[in-house]
């Protein structure tokens, strides 16, 4: 498990009362090890490590997605924007520092 993200504390509103949307990230060795999964079974074993007492998370989900991202680990990853940053400021400077270091990268 890589991180457990709580997104409906981004904004107000973004989730209906009472609702949260999480989002789980798994290490890349967990990722290549059942990247081949069927969505379900991926949902069920992230879910069954995000909490491994079952019966709370699990029983009040409603929808779920899986992002198969793939990617070749010899190229670098660049992360910017909100994820990384602390308010639109910190975001935007975060969004023109990946620009400069992607900029740099592609002209090597």
């Amino acid at each position: 498990m890589l991180l457990i993200q709580l997104d409906q504390n981004k904004a107000p509103d973004r989730a209906p009362k009472d609702k949260a949307i999480v989002t789980i990230w798994s290490k890349i060795e967990w990722t290549t090890a059942h990247g081949d999964q069927i969505d379900e079974a991926i949902v069920d074993e992230l879910m069954g490590l995000a909490e491994p007492d079952p019966g709370k998370i699990g029983d009040l989900l409603g929808v779920s997605h899986v992002n198969h991202w793939v990617r070749d680990l010899n190229e670098p990853l660049f992360f910017f924007g909100d994820f990384v940053a602390g308010g639109i400021e910190a975001a935007t400077i975060s969004g023109l520092d990946a620009c400069r270091n992607i900029g740099r990268f592609l002209t090597q």
